[in-house]
This record gives C-alpha cells, structure tokens and sequence, in this order.
C-alpha cells in the first residue's frame, strides 16, 4: 500500500534506524498456554440428593460477535492530524495476497480461521488498512503474532525503495492484551518527501490485528504515545476485548 498525499507531519527521524539494523521487541509476551498455577490432584465433594431438587437450565452464551463488527469504524481509525477525516473504502475477505509494507504472508496462511481486511481513504496523501484474523485459540494467535514480528525485524526484505528506515518494535500498553507499534520511511533519495508508514500490531485473546497508516511527508513528529499507531493499537485493542 503506497499512499501519495502531501502533508507535513513531523517525528524525529533518530528514532529510525537503517533497515537491517532492526531488533524485535523484548517485551513480555509468554505463550497464554503455559499454565503452572493448577494442580493434577483432583478434589471430590459430598454429593447431594438430587430427588427433590429441581433441574436448572444451563445458562446459554451470547453468540460470538461477527468479525467485521470487530474492525475500526472510519471514526474509530486515529488521523494523522486534526484534520483527518476518514472514510472506509471496502472491507473484505482477506485473498490470500500479503497486505502492509511488511506483511510477507496472509493471516490464514499463518494459522487464522477468518480474515478481513479494510481499506480507509482520506483526503491529501493519506491512507489506512487494518487486517484482522481470528484464531482457533489464543495460543494460535500468539504463535501468529510471533511470527509478524519477525516479519517486522526484517521488513528490508520487503521494501523497494532507495531509502527504507524502520524503528524496532515499541511496546504500546493496552489493557487485556499485547501491542506494538513501528515505524517505516522509505522513498526515492532526492525525494523532497517520503512515506512514513505507522504500524500497530495488537493481540487480544484469539485475535491479532495489524493497522497500519501512511502519510507523504517530509517529517514526522509526534509526542510519546501520541502517534497514529500508538492511538491505533489503543483503538483496535479496545474493539477486541
């Protein structure tokens, strides 16, 4: 996905580094199946005459939401700007094609039992997509997301351009689940502006989600935590919870 739209965004380009000298993240993200509080000793209680008790009704689970309510809204999806008004453009099944600078495979191929992928378009050099796979369980997803992080430390492999940047992973706190957020610059080397792709990776339960939004500019400057894919990780998290 390859946005044209000028605007003049800013965020210090010292915080890319040259494409292959990226890490993955260190932060705490154990397999969800690792269970060590329970115990393989089995416990019995007295049993109770059930003659006269009369039988209670198993309490029936709401049905399981559908998987496009889950995706960002158009007023949901964070602007890189003020002035950024968002609008959806298509939301489909995933085809199998690799979506994201970075991405080098579909999410079904890498174990989802669903994907969608929707596409936001803006005015000005400006574009969003959000691709979200559900999972069979969360271990499945955690596995999924083990690998769209490496998939980020080694994004070179998926550029094209005379000048390609990327920060390592960043992690974004989210309640209930686990985020990143990268960035990527890349572009012609006399270009007066590049692309600057903010990318938010977010996993909750069986879900894994990967935002990312593009703006032409010539910098790209935002406070700690104020960034597109940093509010984009916080939005999406909180549609999956």
């Amino acid at each position: 996905m390859t946005p044209r739209l000028p605007t003049r965004v800013a965020l210090p380009l010292a915080a890319l580094v040259l494409l292959g000298g990226c890490g993955t993240d260190s932060s705490s993200d154990d397999d969800p199946s690792a269970d060590t509080s329970g115990s393989d000793t089995p416990t019995t209680s007295p049993s109770t005459p059930t003659s006269d008790v009369p039988e209670e009704e198993t309490p029936t689970a709401p049905p399981a939401a559908a998987l496009d309510t889950r995706l960002l809204s158009a007023d949901e999806l964070p602007g890189v700007n003020e002035l950024t008004t968002w609008s959806v453009s298509s939301t489909e099944a995933e085809d199998g094609a690799a979506h994201g600078s970075c991405q080098k495979f579909s999410l079904v191929d890498i174990g989802a039992t669903s994907s969608l992928v929707r596409s936001y378009a803006a005015s000005g050099e400006v574009a969003a997509e959000q691709l979200l796979g559900e999972f069979a369980d969360p271990k499945s997803a955690w596995r999924a997301h083990q690998v769209v992080k490496t998939w980020a430390s080694e994004c070179a492999e998926m550029l094209d351009a005379e000048v390609e940047k990327f920060s390592s992973l960043s992690d974004v706190p989210v309640p209930g689940g686990v985020a990143q957020q990268q960035l990527l610059q890349y572009g012609d080397e006399d270009a007066e502006a590049h692309t600057f792709a903010g990318v938010a990776i977010v996993r909750h339960g069986s879900f894994l989600s990967i935002v990312q939004i593009d703006v032409v500019g010539q910098d790209y400057n935002y406070d700690p935590g104020a960034e597109p894919a940093a509010l984009a990780a916080l939005a999406a998290n909180a549609k999956l919870a």
